[in-house]
């Protein structure tokens, strides 16, 4: 969009604002400020898509309808409501919606709402703009959701702008208390099946969710976890985030997983089953191969009270066997 101004006859150029196949574009004081308006288009086409023997003798055409109207008053902004709710279920308040409105007597214009989240410091806690379109006298509603980081008071500002930048609207919330939303615990483990000889990796993982959105379904933020707690369920624990470790019985286990976020909460138990066995108790023979008979040593700890092993060692070219009973 070409403008000319009235004063000094310079002209500017600004872009248009496109959703699917509607643009709109906003010229300040137009019919004083300014006097003249293009709109300039074009057909963004490449050599393959059209030549003077497949199209005829022209190119494509198209048709494009320009509305225009004034604003002969800025739009306002409006706060309908605040709801509280409780994401994680622990019956402690973390998120808030805020529900606004958006009234425009112009035939038809975007506007820009930045919304601000500030502590009861008046730090800055996270931002988020959201596009409104409005117009011809009908209040257009809009809505974020805030989810908090930490216990704490937030307090909601709201700067509205049309599409030049300009401040349009501002509006400031009452501070709302929230807590803080559990963490998500979300660890694995390289084994389940395991024998007693066998190291298992248990990998720690998770994330505390949180942040401004437009959608109730999503948080911007996944930040990792602070502290990880480990319980394997054999009476050891780790503090590690992805510690390894073997069992040295026999059975089955639950190993399980909590997390912790930046406001100090912990998350919900994750638990991993573990089997444990030891097939090494069933064999009767080994064999070694390759080596010479002056090299070959044999050890075995009986961990089975009550049974007494005895060896006998076979020699052939090769091979050593060694048989307990």
């Amino acid at each position: 969009m070409v403008i000319k101004a009235t004063t000094d006859g310079l002209w500017s150029v600004s872009k248009l604002n496109f959703v699917n196949n509607v643009a709109t574009g906003l010229v300040p004081g137009f019919g004083n400020l300014t006097n003249e308006v293009w709109v300039i288009t074009w057909y963004a086409s490449t050599v393959a898509d059209c030549d003077y023997t497949s199209c005829g003798p022209s190119y494509p055409t198209g048709v494009v309808d320009v509305e225009a109207a004034r604003i002969t008053s800025p739009a306002t902004l409006s706060l309908n409501n605040t709801v509280l709710s409780d994401r994680d279920g622990d019956g402690l308040d973390d998120t808030v919606n805020i529900n606004y409105g958006v009234l425009s007597n112009a035939f038809f214009e975007d506007l820009d709402v930045e919304i601000h989240v500030r502590d009861t410091t008046g730090n800055i806690v996270d931002s988020i703009t959201d596009r409104i379109a409005a117009g011809g006298g009908v209040d257009v509603p809009g809505s974020v959701y805030f989810t908090a980081p930490l216990n704490d008071q937030y307090s909601f500002s709201m700067v509205m702008k049309d599409m030049l930048g300009d401040v349009v609207d501002t509006l400031q919330t009452s501070p709302q208390v929230l807590n803080n939303m559990k963490p998500v615990a979300n660890g694995t483990v390289s084994l389940n099946d395991v024998q007693t000889w066998e190291n298992i990796r248990f990998l720690g993982g998770g994330f505390d969710a949180w942040g401004i959105s437009v959608d109730n379904n999503s948080l911007p933020y996944l930040d990792p976890p602070t502290a990880y707690a480990w319980v394997f369920g054999d009476n050891g624990s780790s503090n590690l985030k992805s510690p390894m470790r073997s069992y040295t019985d026999v059975g089955s286990y639950n190993a399980t997983l909590r997390v912790q976020d930046q406001g100090g909460s912990w998350s919900e138990t994750q638990v991993h089953s573990i089997n444990v066995s030891d097939d090494s108790q069933d064999k009767s023979c080994w064999a070694l191969s390759g080596l010479p008979q002056r090299n070959r040593r044999f050890s075995i700890n009986n961990k089975r009270p009550g049974h007494h092993k005895r060896w006998c060692a076979g020699t052939s070219t090769n091979t050593t066997h060694g048989h307990y009973k």
